[in-house]
């Protein structure tokens, strides 16, 4: 059992050897930004540190991954007011290389790694649920149909440190209205997951969904199982 005192996030890395962990630290005043540091056994002191900055809506980070070899790390950023982003550390270098640090929306859980670790990517959505709502917002209101955008993946190569950005789109069936409008499963796409060529995530409501191959500058997503009723 390890303690990291004043951590609030904390990430191994599965594959390095000795074993390492990355670690986020809290620390005040926040604007100045926020310590991540590389730990390393079996002492587990900081064998290197960085911070980095705090937008000032307070986007900063609440979530971390690793990558398998404990080369790279990626942040997961809130306000809790809305805002969210996430950043790309070259744990080499220690060195912010990419990420986005302020945009309005929500990113549920820290980007996933490939395994190869030639890239990371990151999931945002729009809003906490409502997509199918005729204003975004009056989750009760049934969906008055048409194709609506999601949020977007982005895809950052580990290589080139170029940022892609493919938007998610769905055609919500007129009429459509989740039986719990409220429910976090209609938040947004989590459970992402690097294939070798694609990704695996599950969409609002649970379905799974698999793309291989390159990803596009926009990915219509197939209709969801809980529209059936609407759509038979």
């Amino acid at each position: 059992m390890t303690w990291f005192g004043q951590a609030t996030r904390l990430a191994w890395a599965t594959e390095r050897t000795p074993a390492a962990a990355v670690v986020v630290y809290y620390e005040l005043p926040m604007l100045e930004g926020q310590l991540v540091a590389l730990a390393e056994a079996p002492s587990w002191d900081h064998v290197a540190e960085m911070r980095i900055p705090v937008d000032p809506s307070g986007c900063a980070v609440e979530g971390v991954a690793a990558s398998p070899s404990g080369r790279w790390a990626a942040t997961q950023r809130s306000s809790g007011q809305g805002e969210c982003g996430f950043d790309v550390i070259d744990l080499e270098s220690m060195e912010r290389v990419g990420g986005v640090i302020e945009m309005y929306g929500y990113i549920f859980e820290p980007p996933a790694f490939a395994a190869d670790e030639a890239r990371v990517v990151a999931c945002w959505a729009h809003d906490l649920g409502a997509f199918w709502a005729p204003d975004g917002y009056d989750e009760d209101e049934p969906s008055p149909g048409g194709v609506v955008e999601l949020g977007a993946l982005y895809e950052h190569r580990l290589d080139s440190h170029s940022l892609h950005t493919c938007a998610l789109e769905l055609e919500v069936p007129e009429g459509w209205l989740p039986d719990d409008p409220y429910s976090p499963v209609w938040y947004g796409p989590t459970g992402l997951k690097c294939l070798e060529g694609g990704l695996r995530m599950v969409l609002p409501g649970g379905d799974i969904y698999e793309h291989g191959g390159p990803l596009p500058a926009v990915l219509r997503l197939p209709p969801l199982s809980a529209f059936g009723t609407i759509l038979e």
